[in-house]
Protein backbone atom coordinates (compact mmCIF):
# COMPACT_ATOMS: atom_id res chain seq x y z
CA UNK A 1 0.00 0.00 0.00
CA UNK A 2 3.01 2.48 0.55
CA UNK A 3 4.32 1.94 -2.96
CA UNK A 4 0.98 2.36 -4.21
CA UNK A 5 0.71 5.44 -2.18
CA UNK A 6 4.26 6.76 -3.77
CA UNK A 7 3.18 5.79 -7.15
CA UNK A 8 0.18 8.25 -6.73
CA UNK A 9 2.25 11.26 -4.86
CA UNK A 10 4.88 11.04 -7.56
CA UNK A 11 2.43 10.66 -10.24
CA UNK A 12 1.45 14.53 -9.41
CA UNK A 13 4.87 15.55 -10.45
CA UNK A 14 5.55 13.54 -13.46
CA UNK A 15 2.90 11.42 -15.17
CA UNK A 16 3.14 13.60 -18.34
CA UNK A 17 6.55 11.82 -18.01
CA UNK A 18 5.84 8.29 -17.12
CA UNK A 19 8.12 5.84 -18.90
CA UNK A 20 5.99 3.48 -21.40
CA UNK A 21 6.91 0.35 -19.98
CA UNK A 22 4.66 -1.58 -21.91
CA UNK A 23 5.83 -0.13 -25.13
CA UNK A 24 8.26 -1.75 -27.52
CA UNK A 25 9.57 1.57 -28.34
CA UNK A 26 11.28 4.49 -25.91
CA UNK A 27 8.93 6.59 -27.24
CA UNK A 28 5.15 4.87 -28.08
CA UNK A 29 2.32 6.56 -25.76
CA UNK A 30 2.09 3.82 -23.01
CA UNK A 31 -2.31 4.00 -23.21
CA UNK A 32 -2.64 3.82 -27.08
CA UNK A 33 0.14 1.06 -27.25
CA UNK A 34 -1.55 -0.92 -24.24
CA UNK A 35 -4.88 -0.04 -25.39
CA UNK A 36 -4.48 -1.47 -28.77
CA UNK A 37 -3.26 -4.60 -27.71
CA UNK A 38 -5.85 -5.07 -25.28
CA UNK A 39 -8.58 -4.80 -27.89
CA UNK A 40 -7.05 -7.11 -30.18
CA UNK A 41 -6.40 -10.29 -27.57
CA UNK A 42 -9.33 -9.77 -25.56
CA UNK A 43 -12.15 -8.86 -27.64
CA UNK A 44 -15.40 -10.38 -27.52
CA UNK A 45 -13.89 -11.92 -23.98
CA UNK A 46 -16.26 -11.47 -20.72
CA UNK A 47 -14.03 -13.23 -18.06
CA UNK A 48 -12.61 -9.18 -17.20
CA UNK A 49 -11.21 -8.62 -13.44
CA UNK A 50 -14.71 -7.61 -11.21
CA UNK A 51 -12.10 -4.69 -10.38
CA UNK A 52 -12.23 -3.61 -13.72
CA UNK A 53 -15.71 -1.67 -13.79
CA UNK A 54 -14.20 0.68 -10.96
CA UNK A 55 -10.58 1.38 -11.82
CA UNK A 56 -8.51 3.36 -14.66
CA UNK A 57 -5.99 0.86 -15.43
CA UNK A 58 -6.00 -1.61 -18.40
CA UNK A 59 -3.92 -4.36 -16.07
CA UNK A 60 -5.79 -4.75 -12.89
CA UNK A 61 -4.29 -8.47 -11.65
CA UNK A 62 -0.40 -8.60 -11.39
CA UNK A 63 1.32 -11.99 -11.05
CA UNK A 64 5.14 -12.21 -9.67
CA UNK A 65 7.61 -15.41 -9.43
CA UNK A 66 11.00 -15.44 -7.58
CA UNK A 67 13.82 -17.46 -8.84
CA UNK A 68 17.51 -17.56 -8.01
CA UNK A 69 19.01 -16.64 -11.12
CA UNK A 70 18.87 -14.20 -14.03
CA UNK A 71 19.45 -16.22 -16.85
CA UNK A 72 16.79 -18.54 -15.14
CA UNK A 73 14.14 -16.23 -14.83
CA UNK A 74 14.67 -14.58 -18.64
CA UNK A 75 14.23 -18.15 -19.93
CA UNK A 76 10.94 -17.84 -18.15
CA UNK A 77 9.91 -15.23 -18.79
CA UNK A 78 10.13 -15.73 -22.91
CA UNK A 79 8.54 -18.91 -22.53
CA UNK A 80 5.39 -17.56 -20.71
CA UNK A 81 5.07 -14.76 -22.80
CA UNK A 82 4.86 -17.21 -25.87
CA UNK A 83 2.54 -19.39 -24.16
CA UNK A 84 -0.02 -16.68 -23.13
CA UNK A 85 0.61 -14.33 -26.12
CA UNK A 86 1.27 -11.87 -24.14
CA UNK A 87 2.80 -8.12 -25.21
CA UNK A 88 6.36 -8.56 -24.39
CA UNK A 89 5.76 -5.68 -22.22
CA UNK A 90 3.43 -7.66 -20.33
CA UNK A 91 6.20 -9.86 -18.81
CA UNK A 92 8.70 -8.18 -16.70
CA UNK A 93 11.76 -8.98 -15.45
CA UNK A 94 13.33 -7.14 -12.68
CA UNK A 95 16.43 -8.02 -11.41
CA UNK A 96 18.31 -6.16 -8.36
CA UNK A 97 20.49 -4.46 -10.87
CA UNK A 98 17.24 -2.00 -11.99
CA UNK A 99 16.99 0.93 -10.08
CA UNK A 100 13.52 1.71 -10.70
CA UNK A 101 12.12 -1.46 -10.05
CA UNK A 102 8.72 0.00 -8.85
CA UNK A 103 8.28 1.23 -12.51
CA UNK A 104 7.98 -2.15 -13.78
CA UNK A 105 5.59 -3.64 -10.78
CA UNK A 106 3.39 -0.51 -11.19
CA UNK A 107 3.79 0.76 -14.31
CA UNK A 108 0.95 2.62 -15.18
CA UNK A 109 0.98 5.89 -13.61
CA UNK A 110 -1.51 7.65 -15.34
CA UNK A 111 -4.03 4.44 -15.05
CA UNK A 112 -3.09 4.81 -11.14
CA UNK A 113 -4.32 8.41 -11.67
CA UNK A 114 -7.66 7.41 -13.15
CA UNK A 115 -8.19 4.58 -11.07
CA UNK A 116 -8.61 7.64 -8.23
CA UNK A 117 -10.68 9.36 -10.18
CA UNK A 118 -13.08 6.52 -11.58
CA UNK A 119 -13.40 4.49 -8.35
CA UNK A 120 -14.41 7.57 -5.77
CA UNK A 121 -16.79 8.63 -8.73
CA UNK A 122 -18.34 5.83 -9.28
CA UNK A 123 -18.58 4.16 -5.52
CA UNK A 124 -19.21 7.88 -4.50
CA UNK A 125 -22.75 7.40 -6.87
CA UNK A 126 -23.37 3.66 -5.62
CA UNK A 127 -22.54 5.18 -1.97
CA UNK A 128 -25.62 8.03 -2.56
CA UNK A 129 -28.07 5.14 -4.45
CA UNK A 130 -27.54 3.19 -1.65
CA UNK A 131 -28.22 5.68 1.08
CA UNK A 132 -31.37 6.81 -0.84
CA UNK A 133 -32.66 3.24 -1.00
CA UNK A 134 -32.13 3.22 2.80
CA UNK A 135 -33.92 6.11 3.90
CA UNK A 136 -36.83 5.66 1.16
CA UNK A 137 -36.93 1.53 3.08
CA UNK A 138 -37.13 3.60 6.26
CA UNK A 139 -39.46 5.85 5.41
CA UNK A 140 -41.94 3.20 4.07
CA UNK A 141 -41.85 1.06 7.04
CA UNK A 142 -42.91 3.91 8.97
CA UNK A 143 -39.94 4.95 11.43
CA UNK A 144 -40.84 7.58 13.49
CA UNK A 145 -37.38 9.57 13.85
CA UNK A 146 -37.48 9.45 9.83
CA UNK A 147 -40.99 10.21 9.32
CA UNK A 148 -40.79 13.22 11.92
CA UNK A 149 -38.07 15.26 9.81
CA UNK A 150 -38.02 13.45 6.56
CA UNK A 151 -35.17 16.09 5.19
CA UNK A 152 -33.02 15.90 7.78
CA UNK A 153 -32.84 12.23 7.96
CA UNK A 154 -32.70 12.03 3.94
CA UNK A 155 -29.37 14.60 4.00
CA UNK A 156 -28.13 12.29 7.17
CA UNK A 157 -28.71 9.09 5.10
CA UNK A 158 -27.56 9.60 1.87
CA UNK A 159 -25.06 11.77 3.01
CA UNK A 160 -23.13 9.40 4.85
CA UNK A 161 -24.12 6.60 2.13
CA UNK A 162 -21.90 9.32 -0.44
CA UNK A 163 -19.21 9.43 2.63
CA UNK A 164 -18.72 5.63 3.07
CA UNK A 165 -18.83 5.20 -0.59
CA UNK A 166 -16.15 7.93 -1.48
CA UNK A 167 -13.99 6.09 1.52
CA UNK A 168 -14.73 2.27 -0.92
CA UNK A 169 -13.35 4.04 -3.57
CA UNK A 170 -10.05 5.57 -1.73
CA UNK A 171 -9.56 1.86 -0.70
CA UNK A 172 -9.93 0.29 -4.16
CA UNK A 173 -7.53 3.02 -5.03
CA UNK A 174 -4.70 2.28 -2.76
CA UNK A 175 -5.35 -1.59 -3.61
CA UNK A 176 -3.85 -2.93 -0.90
CA UNK A 177 -3.78 -6.18 -2.40
CA UNK A 178 -1.18 -5.22 -3.99
CA UNK A 179 1.11 -4.52 -0.58
CA UNK A 180 2.24 -8.27 -0.30
CA UNK A 181 3.09 -8.65 -4.05
CA UNK A 182 5.26 -5.55 -3.62
CA UNK A 183 7.01 -6.40 -0.86
CA UNK A 184 7.47 -9.97 -1.77
CA UNK A 185 9.46 -8.67 -4.95
CA UNK A 186 11.53 -6.20 -2.81
CA UNK A 187 12.57 -8.76 -0.55
CA UNK A 188 13.60 -11.27 -3.00
CA UNK A 189 15.55 -8.27 -4.64
CA UNK A 190 17.50 -7.67 -1.60
CA UNK A 191 18.25 -11.16 -1.69
CA UNK A 192 20.10 -11.04 -4.76
CA UNK A 193 17.42 -12.69 -6.30
CA UNK A 194 14.97 -11.97 -9.59
CA UNK A 195 11.26 -11.59 -10.54
CA UNK A 196 9.28 -12.59 -13.23
CA UNK A 197 6.20 -9.97 -13.55
CA UNK A 198 3.04 -10.12 -15.51
CA UNK A 199 0.50 -8.14 -15.81
CA UNK A 200 -2.47 -9.79 -16.55
CA UNK A 201 -5.43 -8.36 -18.42
CA UNK A 202 -8.00 -10.36 -17.52
CA UNK A 203 -8.84 -13.72 -14.77
CA UNK A 204 -8.04 -15.84 -16.99
CA UNK A 205 -4.62 -14.71 -18.11
CA UNK A 206 -3.43 -14.24 -14.54
CA UNK A 207 -4.52 -17.51 -13.50
CA UNK A 208 -2.79 -18.99 -16.85
CA UNK A 209 0.04 -17.28 -15.98
CA UNK A 210 0.32 -18.59 -12.34
CA UNK A 211 -0.25 -21.94 -13.25
CA UNK A 212 3.02 -21.17 -16.07
CA UNK A 213 5.56 -19.92 -12.98
CA UNK A 214 4.36 -22.48 -10.52
CA UNK A 215 5.16 -25.31 -12.59
CA UNK A 216 8.69 -23.48 -13.18
CA UNK A 217 9.06 -23.86 -10.18
CA UNK A 218 8.42 -20.28 -9.09
CA UNK A 219 7.62 -19.26 -5.77
CA UNK A 220 4.61 -17.19 -7.24
CA UNK A 221 1.88 -14.57 -5.51
CA UNK A 222 -1.10 -12.72 -7.02
CA UNK A 223 -3.28 -9.73 -6.64
CA UNK A 224 -6.81 -9.78 -6.76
Amino acid sequence: MLHRLACITNLLADCLNVRPIFASGPHVPLIARVGACMRSQINGRQAMNLLSSVTGEISDSKVAAVFDSEAEARAIARQVQHMLGAQQGQVQVITPLDTRPGRKMEPEGRGIFRTILVAHYKLGLIGLAMGATLFAVLYMSGLEAVVLSPGLAAALIVGYGGVFGLMAGGLVSLRPDHSPYVAKVRTALKEGRCAVVVHAFDDAQRDRAQEMLTAHGGDTIRTL
